[in-house]
């Protein structure tokens, strides 16, 4: 996250599409003024999880204090300036796109053979891995729902709407799609041509 700041300061148009973003305890001070004016939603994650375990959504410093502090603590203790205590902060986006009114990601797989020069390849398939709980805006009583907001299969597997696809032919299907359906999927709703999409992502 530290160095995505710092490309996005360097390259501020070609990385616009990130949010702003914190790292904690290092940028408590200015993530706690910068809630205290807001009325929008962060969501914190642990730098060392997976899985969705440890992740937050907070509307209020108060929400996030507290793993403020222990990370703040941890370093301490350790006496790095990084740790695998460090949260990754950054402002929700609480206007998703969404298919059968549902968050959803896609997860997509890149070979990098060569950095300088640079040289990689997308495999043009991936997954697309959705939420159990229909998506509402962000607000105190849904923040802790993480099966509308975190799209993680780990979470949403234990959920009683998971939705498993019943063979390889219903990739299209469920909780867990194949990217490719996905696309396919929002070229019927929105319009875009599943090609355009990947031209674009390439």
């Amino acid at each position: 996250a530290a160095s995505l700041n710092r490309w996005v300061k360097e390259l501020p148009d070609e990385f616009a599409f990130s949010p702003k973003t914190w790292v904690l305890p290092e940028d408590a001070a200015e993530l706690a003024r910068v809630m205290a004016k807001s009325k929008a939603t962060f969501i914190a994650k642990p730098t060392a999880g997976s899985q969705g375990k440890g992740i937050i959504l907070g509307r209020r410093w108060a929400d996030l204090e507290p793993i403020a502090s222990r990370s703040k603590v941890a370093a301490e203790i350790s006496g790095k300036q990084r740790t695998n205590s460090e949260y990754v902060v950054q402002q929700y986006y609480s206007n998703p796109l969404l298919l059968d009114g549902l968050k959803f990601d896609l997860r997509l797989y890149v070979v990098i053979t060569s950095v300088v020069p640079l040289r990689a390849y997308l495999f043009k398939e991936g997954l697309a891995r959705f939420c159990t709980v229909a998506y509402q805006a962000p607000s105190d009583k849904n923040l802790q729902d993480a099966c509308m907001h975190l799209t993680n299969f780990a979470v949403n597997k234990k959920s009683k709407d998971f939705q498993a696809a019943e063979s390889l032919a219903a990739h299209g299907e469920g909780s867990k799609r194949s990217a490719s359906a996905a696309l396919r999927q929002l070229e019927e709703r929105c319009g875009v041509a599943a090609e355009e999409l990947w031209q674009k992502i390439a």
